[in-house]
C-alpha cells in the first residue's frame, strides 16, 4: 500500500529544481566576479614591474662583481648568509655586466612568476579530489590571499626593487606554498612533506626572516613532540618522518647562527636608532611582544590612522573569508595540528624578526621585515578561520547553504577596504614619466665616450617610493655613497641629478 506523500506533486519536483538552478547561478555569478576581481587586483600590480628600480645596493655590488668576479659571492655571505637570494642575485648581476642592460623586468618578472605559482599550486595539486563548487571556493581563497599582500601598501622593497625581491619575494613565496601545502592536508603524503621541506630549506637559504620561520617550525615541532612523549608516556620511534622538518630547522640554525657571529657583531650606525633596547636582550623582547600586539593590531611604523583600521579589518575579514570558503575536514585532525604548528611558528617567527630589530638596530626594522610581518598575520588570521570553521562549534556554519556564497564576498571586502586605489590610478598615469626616467639613466650611463652621467629623479608619486638622490652634481672624490656607487658601476666621473620635469 503507497504511504500518502510519499511522492511529491510535479510542481514541487519543478520549484525544487528551479531553487537548485537560481542557486547554482548565484554561486557562479558570485564566484565568478569574485575571482575575476581578486585576479584582476594581482595583474595590476603585477604591471608595475616595469617601474622596478636600482637601488645603492645594486649599483655598489655590481661594480665590485665586475672588478672580484665570483669571490665577490663567498665575501658576501660572511655579512649575509643568505646562499640561495646570494646566488641568484650574483647570477643576475654577472648577467647585467655582460649584457650592459640593467634587465629589471624580467628579473622581477620572474620572482612574480615563482610567488604567483606558489600561492596556486595548492589549488592545482587537488584538482582532482573536489567538487566543482569546492574549486571555485579554493581559486577565490588562492587568489584572494595574495591580493591582500598587495592592497595594504608599503610594497617598494619587498616586490619592486631586484635585491630585496630576490630575498624577501622569494621568501614570502616559499610560505605561502608551505602554508597551502599545510592546509591541503598535503603533509600527511610523502610528496607533500618533500615538497615543504624544500620550501622551507629555500626560505631559511633566502633571508634571515626565512630562516627564523625554519628555525620557529622546528622549535614548534619538538615542544609539540616533547609534550606529548610527557603526557601520553609513549616512546616513538622518530623514523625519518622528522627529517622533512628537522633539516631546514637544522639549516636555519646554521644562518642564524652565522648572522650573529658576523654582521650581528658589527654596529651599523646609518641604520641605527637610539633607543632603550639597542643591544640589550630582555627590553628587546619587551619591545618586541608589545610590537606583534600593535602589528597584529593593524598597527605599524609610518601608517596613517585609517591604514591600521583597515588593516584590522581586513584581517578579520579574512580569517572570516577563509573560515568560510575553506574549512578544514573534520576528520582529518592532522590537518588541524599541522596548521596550528604553522599558525604558531608564523607568529613566533614575527616575533624573532622583532626582537632581533630592536637588539640591533633600536627599531621594529624596515620596509621589508615590516611587510613579510604584515603577510605573515594575514596568512595566521587565514589559518586561525580555517581552524575556527573547522570546530563542532560551526559544524551548522559549515552546512550553512549560503556559506559557499558569503565566502568570496567576505574575501572581496577582506582586498577592497585596506585598497588605496588612488595610489595605483597615480603610478600608472606617471608610468610613461617615470619608465622613460628610468631608461634614460641607464642609456646615459651606458653611453661611451661621456665621462658625466645625466640622472633623472623618477617620481615618485604612487604605490612605489625608491631612494631618493638630492639633485646636485657629484664626482668621485665629492663623498656622498649613493652618487659614488652609480659612477662606480658606470665608470663615469661626474654625476648630473635632476628633477624630472
Amino acid at each position: 500500500m503507497p504511504i500518502i506523500g510519499s511522492v511529491k506533486h510535479p510542481q514541487e519536483l519543478t520549484t525544487s529544481v528551479d531553487n537548485r538552478s537560481a542557486t547554482s547561478r548565484w554561486f557562479l555569478a558570485i564566484n565568478g566576479s569574485a575571482a575575476l576581481l581578486l585576479t584582476g587586483v594581482i595583474v595590476l600590480y603585477l604591471g608595475l614591474i616595469g617601474l622596478g628600480q636600482w637601488q645603492a645596493d645594486e649599483y655598489d655590488n655590481f661594480a665590485r662583481l665586475r672588478t672580484r668576479g665570483w669571490h665577490l659571492f663567498f665575501d658576501r655571505l660572511h655579512w649575509s648568509p643568505r646562499p640561495i637570494s646570494e646566488l641568484i642575485l650574483t647570477m643576475y648581476g654577472w648577467t647585467v655586466n655582460q649584457v650592459h642592460q640593467p634587465l629589471i623586468a624580467p628579473f622581477l618578472g620572474l620572482l612574480w612568476i615563482i610567488f604567483i605559482g606558489a600561492g596556486l599550486l595548492g589549488f592545482f595539486q587537488a584538482l582532482g579530489q573536489r567538487s566543482r563548487e569546492e574549486h571555485w571556493l579554493a581559486f577565490v581563497a588562492a587568489v584572494s590571499l595574495m591580493a591582500s599582500f598587495l592592497v595594504g601598501g608599503r610594497l617598494t622593497e619587498v616586490f619592486y626593487w631586484p635585491v630585496g625581491a630576490g630575498a624577501y619575494l622569494l621568501t614570502l613565496s616559499c610560505s605561502i606554498l608551505f602554508f597551502w601545502q599545510a592546509a591541503e592536508g598535503r603533509l600527511a603524503t610523502g610528496g607533500g612533506r618533500v615538497l615543504s621541506s624544500i620550501a622551507l630549506s629555500i626560505a631559511a637559504c633566502s633571508s634571515e626572516m626565512g630562516a627564523m620561520l625554519g628555525a620557529s617550525y622546528a622549535f614548534i615541532k619538538v615542544a609539540g613532540w616533547t609534550i606529548e612523549r610527557l603526557t601520553r608516556r609513549v616512546a616513538k620511534p622518530a623514523g625519518t618522518t622528522i627529517l622533512w622538518w628537522l633539516l631546514p630547522g637544522l639549516i636555519s640554525l646554521v644562518v642564524l647562527s652565522a648572522l650573529g657571529l658576523n654582521r650581528f657583531q658589527q654596529s651599523e650606525p646609518g641604520f641605527t636608532v637610539a633607543s632603550s633596547t639597542l643591544g640589550h636582550p630582555w627590553l628587546s623582547v619587551g619591545a618586541s611582544v608589545r610590537g606583534l600586539l600593535s602589528e597584529v593590531s593593524g598597527v605599524a611604523p609610518g601608517l596613517r590612522p585609517f591604514s591600521s583600521t583597515s588593516r584590522l579589518l581586513s584581517e578579520m575579514m579574512m580569517l572570516l573569508g577563509i573560515g568560510l570558503c575553506r574549512p578544514l575536514n573534520t576528520s582529518s585532525k592532522g590537518s588541524a595540528r599541522e596548521i596550528s604548528n604553522f599558525v604558531s611558528a608564523l607568529l613566533l617567527a614575527c616575533l624573532l624578526s622583532l626582537t632581533t630589530t630592536y637588539l640591533h638596530f633600536g627599531t621594529a626594522g624596515g620596509q621589508r621585515h615590516q611587510l613579510l610581518r604584515h603577510c605573515w598575520i594575514l596568512m595566521a588570521a587565514s589559518g586561525t578561520g580555517m581552524l575556527l570553521f573547522s570546530s563542532r562549534v560551526a559544524a551548522r556554519v559549515r552546512v550553512w547553504p549560503k556559506r559557499s556564497l558569503a565566502g568570496p564576498i567576505v574575501l572581496c571586502l577582506a582586498v577592497l577596504v585596506p585598497w588605496h586605489t588612488g595610489e595605483l590610478l597615480r603610478e600608472y598615469r606617471a608610468y610613461p614619466s617615470i619608465k622613460r626616467a628610468i631608461r634614460e639613466n641607464f642609456e646615459s650611463g651606458f653611453q661611451r665616450g661621456n665621462d658625466r652621467i645625466i640622472y633623472v629623479l623618477p617620481p615618485n608619486r604612487g604605490v612605489l617610493a625608491f631612494a631618493q638622490i638630492e639633485p646636485g652634481t657629484y664626482t668621485v672624490g665629492s663623498g656622498a655613497l649613493y652618487p659614488a656607487y652609480i659612477l662606480k658601476f658606470f665608470g663615469k666621473r661626474t654625476l648630473v641629478v635632476r628633477v624630472a620635469e
